[in-house]
């Protein structure tokens, strides 16, 4: 190992010449030593001065890597500041972001300056990454957002939906003595804000049933955008239709949506048998939304029914994209209703029932009553999918169904857990805990 020692001023005084003559000795010492660890003193280095540290590793076949430190040696004490974690830390759009410090006031027992107050004052600076450069973060981080943000001086607390998508931010903490904030320390922290998947959604059930000859619209209107990247432009939309087969497989269907707009949220389309739909037979309808580079699909089954006027399962409200938390004493509701296209039939029975092997006690109410119908979360279990399925008959024994899909969440994974610090003395120590870079997709 071989130390070395540059500084971008120039020695003035025999007194600064004496000092980097030492530090250069001391340099040589530690590479006689074979040392990787330099320690310096006070007197080692001037005040006000900077200097730039190097270490260069040589291997046995001659290869070297040096490495390069700068350390500035401030010429009063100043606060020491840092922020928790990594220096460049990762987030999505829709989380919301803790950005905090460690600050500690510095010996003032080693100045001959006089320092009429030890309170701390802060300021924080934001910028975003524009090609290149660091230029303006309004509006989203403007002096005022950074001020609100930063109500606690010691954290800057950041709400979901705050940042940009696919956007870097540089954050800027300076602490100083509040009486003359011109001796300060600053840190920095860099946040990168990826871009989260689309979310596409068919309303009304991963299986549904439509009558032949029927006006039927599939509603996909509610996918869409965690980002919400204008930038981007509008998102798009294309339907696809297979049929299924008796083994299981797909065939393709599109020709049957030829008369259809199959680039719009709602696929609006009637299956007749002059167009080439079967009845007693299932489709798989696709919905493909597209945002900029992202797409995300999503499909449902629709059976064919050959009773014009079989009674109709329509669930009204009920969001199959949300991934719920099991939790006891919590119930979700799914609302729906029974209807028959012929005034001369009724509705005589809704009965809701759960997929086979799953149980039924997740129901909160019996399976024929009202909409809506509840589900216990506590009867439920972490990282699950639970098809619920609503069937209706009518006064003349003829059935239709719909069925939803529940997703349960999972417990948060991939983070940190820190102590500050390690070690203390009971009622004395106070101690910080620090969670960091949890994830969950809830």
């Amino acid at each position: 190992y071989n130390w070395g020692v540059l500084t971008t001023w120039d020695a003035e005084t025999d007194a600064d010449m004496a000092s980097v003559a030492a530090l250069e000795a001391k340099l040589q010492q530690a590479d006689a030593a074979g040392a990787v660890t330099l320690d310096l003193g006070f007197d080692d280095l001037l005040e006000g001065r900077a200097y730039d540290f190097l270490i260069a590793a040589t291997n046995f076949l001659g290869g070297t890597t040096t490495v390069s430190a700068t350390v500035h040696k401030l010429a009063s004490p100043a606060p020491g500041v840092q922020f928790q974690g990594a220096a460049t830390q990762n987030m999505v759009r829709s989380d919301k972001k803790s950005l905090k410090l460690d600050v500690a006031l510095p010996n003032l027992t080693c100045t001959d300056m006089n320092v009429s107050s030890a309170t701390l004052g802060f300021a924080w600076r934001a910028w975003r990454l524009e090609g290149a450069e660091w230029g303006d973060a309004s509006p989203e981080l403007s002096r005022a957002a950074v001020a609100e943000y930063t109500a606690n001086p010691v954290s800057c607390r950041l709400p979901v939906d705050t940042l940009r998508a696919g956007a870097t931010y540089m954050f800027r903490a300076t602490v100083g003595f509040a009486d003359t904030m011109t001796i300060n320390t600053s840190a920095t922290a860099t946040v990168v804000v990826g871009a989260q998947d689309l979310v596409a959604s068919i309303l009304g059930g991963v299986e549904q049933a439509v009558a032949i000859g029927a006006t039927t619209e599939l509603d996909g209107s509610e996918s869409y955008d965690p980002d919400d990247n204008d930038a981007e432009g509008a998102m798009a939309y294309t339907w696809t239709v297979a049929h299924v087969l008796d083994d299981g497989s797909r065939e393709d269907a599109n020709p049957l949506l030829a008369s259809a707009d199959t680039t719009q949220s709602v696929l609006a389309f009637t299956p007749t048998t002059a167009a080439g739909w079967a009845s007693d037979t299932s489709y798989e309808f696709t919905l493909t939304v597209s945002h900029g580079a992202r797409s995300a699909a999503y499909s449902v089954l629709v059976s064919i029914s050959s009773d014009e006027y079989m009674p109709r399962a329509t669930i009204t409200d009920f969001d199959e994209s949300v991934k719920y938390k099991p939790m006891d004493g919590a119930f979700t509701a799914i609302y729906f209703k029974a209807t028959s296209p012929d005034s001369a039939r009724t509705i005589e029975q809704t009965a809701w029932s759960v997929g086979d092997g799953q149980s039924a006690g997740l129901l909160g109410k019996p399976s024929g009553a009202p909409s809506p119908m509840l589900i216990d979360l506590g009867k439920t279990r972490p990282n699950a999918v639970y098809r619920l399925k609503l069937m209706v008959t009518d006064s003349i024994g003829s059935t239709s169904s719909t069925v939803v899909s529940l997703t349960t969440n999972g417990p948060p994974t991939s983070g940190t857990f820190a102590v500050a610090p390690y070690r203390g003395t009971a009622l004395e120590t106070e101690f910080e805990f620090l969670l960091d870079g949890w994830s969950d997709d809830v």
